[in-house]
């Protein structure tokens, strides 16, 4: 089990893990992990004003010396003028993507848990000011897979709610340590 990770702002390629103990010949490293060696995606996901994700949503593998993503991002353009409170995204055929999973740490493969969700929350905190013309891009961190569409739930700060699905733009896999951005953006 590591302490949090500790993320140079000037490098952020590369992070300090502080391990509790000695770490043996044959070393398997998962992070964010549970002390049982499970991986987890996080539910709970937060806007971040440097255009990136939120620190310790992206999950990573490692066997000896060799660490490898597990998670892909979405990047999503939101438009409109209301100040927006949340996102609850929610997998359309409701496979898993956040919570804890099995890990196969010689191949990678992960496999849901009882712990996993098909939901995830992404907060805008005290909330975020939409433009109408320029759009404001939230980071979405799920796991690498396939994921024919997507449903966004957003909630402004007035209590307005709207509905929208996202399809992929193509059947291409979102891929492990890369973005896959949306092209048209969100109308709010």
């Amino acid at each position: 089990v590591s302490e949090s990770a500790i993320i140079d702002p000037n490098n952020p390629a590369y992070a300090t893990f502080l391990i509790n103990g000695v770490v043996g010949d044959t070393s398997h490293i998962a992070y964010p992990a549970t002390a049982e060696g499970k991986v987890v995606f996080p539910e709970n996901q937060t806007y971040t004003t440097n255009n990136t994700f939120g620190q310790g949503v992206t999950t990573m593998y490692g066997v000896g010396n060799e660490l490898h993503h597990l998670t892909g991002v979405l990047k999503i353009g939101i438009v409109g003028s209301a100040t927006l409170q949340k996102v609850r995204i929610t997998s359309a055929d409701h496979t898993p993507i956040a919570g804890v999973f099995d890990i196969d740490f010689q191949s990678g493969k992960i496999a849901p848990t009882s712990e996993s969700s098909s939901v995830i929350n992404y907060s805008f905190g005290s909330g975020v000011k939409l433009n109408p013309s320029t759009p404001t891009f939230i980071y979405i961190a799920l796991p690498a897979g396939e994921y024919p569409s997507l449903n966004l739930r957003i909630y402004d700060n007035e209590g307005g709610v709207m509905s929208k699905t996202i399809k992929a733009p193509s059947s291409k896999p979102l891929t492990a340590g890369n973005i896959r951005e949306f092209s048209t953006p969100v109308s709010y």
